[in-house]
């Protein structure tokens, strides 16, 4: 073996070493038990760990509150309104999930799906939620009919409720026009924004910056739920993660504040 040899393996060897720490703290271990004090450097899991699970509804039960999060094909920012979008002529949805809660904050029903509207996806909206063309054209179902059964349930509740809810019925709205279904009941319901109502009720109970006017999703959910800074959390899928924990802190919220709508 000549020295370029070596040097070859010695340059590989470091490469695995190195590759292997990105994905170790890529995927830190996922932590599936009870107790809330546990290691810092654990991940919780929406699939696995029973700290995110939510209660559910009886049978029976009616549903009272929608919890809705979409991704798109194309990275967006949240920020968007309804007009701006309107200047995008093709189909904005990736994926669609929602969850109905009974009036005892109980989970109804959940649903996630994958909308196959043909537009390709960017990499940058995969880089962000994980979606690519080439996965949703195996999985994905006709977006209207996905859609159909959104306008179903939201004949039922009183209340939608998101992050950075704004955005997402803005999405909703023009997909809806784009399949020519109707989205008043998008507006006939009252609204709760968990970014909105979850930054006052930083400022008012932990002093936060009265200026402060955007905080991420799991950065809300950790200080609500945990007084911690940021949480990690493992998903397989974006939009059911968003919901997940839109929903963890929507019940913080309504139980620990008097509820405001907008």
């Amino acid at each position: 073996m000549t020295w370029v040899d070596l040097l070859l393996l010695l340059i590989l060897a470091s490469g695995i070493v190195i590759f292997g720490r990105k994905r170790l703290r890529k995927h830190p271990p996922v932590y599936k038990g009870v107790e809330r004090d546990f290691a810092t450097h654990c991940a919780l899991s929406i699939e696995e760990s029973p700290l995110l699970q939510l209660s559910t509804a009886p049978a029976g039960a009616m549903p009272r509150y929608l919890v809705i999060d979409t991704e798109t094909v194309c990275y967006l920012h949240d920020t968007l309104d309804e007009k701006q979008l309107s200047a995008i002529d093709t189909p904005l949805l990736a994926s669609l999930s929602w969850l109905l809660l009974d009036e005892e904050l109980r989970v109804v029903r959940s649903e996630d799906h994958l909308l196959l509207s043909g537009v390709p996806i960017t990499s940058e909206a995969t880089d962000y939620h994980q979606l690519t063309t080439e996965f949703v054209a195996g999985h994905g179902e006709p977006p209207r009919a996905v859609l159909e059964l959104l306008l179903r349930d939201l004949e039922t509740t009183q209340m939608i409720i998101g992050h950075s809810l704004a955005f997402h019925l803005a999405v909703l709205a023009h997909d809806l026009q784009h399949y020519q279904l109707s989205c008043e009941s998008l507006w006939g319901k009252r609204h709760f924004c968990t970014m909105r109502q979850g930054i006052n009720y930083l400022i008012s109970h932990y002093q936060a910056d009265p200026l402060q006017t955007r905080i991420s999703l799991e950065m809300l959910y950790s200080k609500l739920l945990w007084g911690r800074e940021n949480l990690e959390i493992i998903y397989q899928l974006k939009s059911r993660h968003d919901v997940v924990l839109a929903t963890h802190c929507f019940i913080k919220l309504y139980r620990d504040s008097q509820l405001t709508a907008y």
